[in-house]
């Protein structure tokens, strides 16, 4: 698995530091975007949330509306195109 996460958010917090005034402190800086998961080991994967809504049915008549949060996954890494899945795909 790449460190384009790790290597980002630190470019990300070295150009931001730069530019802010000079005195400035306390900085809170996150990489949207990013599932986390708990496994072997702790692994991150680029995610895109997803909102769903419609409207169905109601048992009773009339409609409802419905509404729904997930994401969508990535297989590859955004940056640098590495696949995350490495050691799973070529084990198959």
């Amino acid at each position: 698995m790449c460190n384009c996460y790790d290597d980002v958010l630190k470019k990300v917090t070295e150009k931001v530091k730069a530019d802010a005034p000079q005195g400035s402190e306390k900085f809170d800086i996150e990489l949207g975007g990013y599932l986390f998961s708990f496994g072997d080991g702790v692994e991150h994967r680029s995610s895109n949330p997803l909102t769903i809504t419609y409207m169905a049915p109601k048992k009773s008549g009339g409609m409802k509306k419905v509404s729904q949060k997930s994401f969508v996954r990535a297989s590859f890494c955004p940056f640098c195109g590495e696949p995350y899945a490495k050691a799973e795909s070529q084990a198959a």
